[in-house]
C-alpha cells in the first residue's frame, strides 16, 4: 500500500489543481500603472512659473500684438505702401510725370472712413514725402476739393509739388452754376490745376459739361481738366482738348481706373487726328 506524496514510477506525485482567485489571472496591460510624478524643471518655483516661464509665456503674446499692428491698416501704413509704389514706379526708365492720388470712398475710391480718414492719410503721406529726396517724389499730388484742401495743399506746395485739386460725381452731372463754382473753388485754394469728373444722364449732360469748360478754361488762371465718365462720356476724353481741357486720363491696358476711361492708343490716335484737321 503507497503512502501519498511517496514516488510512483520515478515521479513524484502532484498536489491536487487549486484554481486562482480572479485577482490573480488578470494581465498584465490590465494593471493600472504607477502615476509618474513630473520632474519641476530648473528656475520654476512650487508656488508657480519662474522667472524663465513667465519670460517664455510672455514672448509669443508679443509677437501676436506686433503682427495684429501690422495687419491694421493706419494712415502710417497706407502712406508707406504709396510711397513704395512711388519708389517702384520712379524706377522705370522713361517715366512721365507723376500724379500721385489718394481717392476717397466718398468719391467713387477705395479709402473709407470719410472726411477723418481721408485728412489722417493725406497727413501721414505728406509726412513720407517730406522724408524722400526731391528726385523721389511726384510731380503732383491730387487734393479733393471736397475735403479741407487749402491746408493739403499748402503742405503739397512746401514740399515743391504741384496740387491738383478734384471732384467727382458718379450720380450725375450737377448744375452749370455748382461746376462754375467748384472750379473757382479750386482755384481760390491755390490749386495748379482744377479737375471735374461727373457722370452723364445724357448727351445734353456731356454738352454742358463741355461748355462750361469752354467758359471756364478762358476764365480762370489754372489749367481746367474735365470730362464725363462712362461710355456716353468718351467724346469728352477723346475731344475735350478743342474745349479747353488741359488733359485727359487714359489707361495703358485693360484695366481703366474710372468708368469709360479709353486705351492710351485710342486717345493718341484721336489727338493725333485733331491736330492735323486743325
Amino acid at each position: 500500500m503507497r503512502r501519498r506524496g511517496t514516488e510512483c514510477r520515478g515521479r513524484p506525485r502532484r498536489a491536487p489543481h487549486r484554481p486562482r482567485s480572479p485577482a490573480r489571472h488578470r494581465r498584465r496591460h490590465d494593471r493600472p500603472r504607477p502615476r509618474r510624478r513630473r520632474r519641476r524643471p530648473a528656475g520654476r518655483s512650487a508656488g508657480g512659473r519662474g522667472r524663465r516661464g513667465r519670460r517664455a509665456a510672455r514672448r509669443p503674446a508679443r509677437r501676436c500684438r506686433r503682427r495684429r499692428r501690422r495687419r491694421t491698416g493706419g494712415p502710417a501704413d497706407r502712406a508707406s505702401d504709396a510711397v513704395a509704389a512711388l519708389r517702384a514706379v520712379r524706377a522705370v526708365p522713361g517715366t512721365a510725370a507723376v500724379l500721385l492720388t489718394v481717392r476717397s470712398g466718398l468719391e467713387g475710391g477705395a479709402l473709407d472712413g470719410g472726411e477723418d480718414a481721408y485728412a489722417a492719410l493725406l497727413d501721414a503721406l505728406l509726412g513720407s514725402l517730406a522724408d524722400l529726396p526731391a528726385a523721389d517724389r511726384p510731380d503732383a499730388l491730387d487734393v479733393e476739393i471736397a475735403r479741407p484742401a487749402a491746408a493739403l495743399i499748402a503742405r503739397a506746395h512746401a514740399l515743391g509739388l504741384d496740387a491738383v485739386a478734384s471732384f467727382h460725381d458718379f450720380h450725375g452731372t450737377p448744375a452749370d452754376d455748382a461746376l462754375r463754382g467748384r472750379l473757382t473753388a479750386m482755384e481760390t485754394a491755390g490749386a495748379d490745376a482744377l479737375k471735374i469728373a461727373v457722370t452723364p444722364a445724357d448727351a445734353a449732360d456731356v454738352a454742358r459739361l463741355l461748355r462750361v469748360t469752354a467758359e471756364a478754361s478762358t476764365a480762370l488762371t489754372a489749367p481746367v481738366i474735365t470730362l464725363s465718365m462712362g461710355d456716353l462720356g468718351l467724346v469728352s476724353r477723346l475731344t475735350g482738348a478743342v474745349f479747353g481741357s488741359a488733359l485727359t486720363f487714359a489707361t495703358p491696358g485693360d484695366r481703366p481706373s474710372a468708368p469709360g476711361q479709353p486705351p492710351i492708343g485710342l486717345v493718341r490716335e484721336a489727338r493725333r487726328v485733331l491736330a492735323s484737321s486743325r
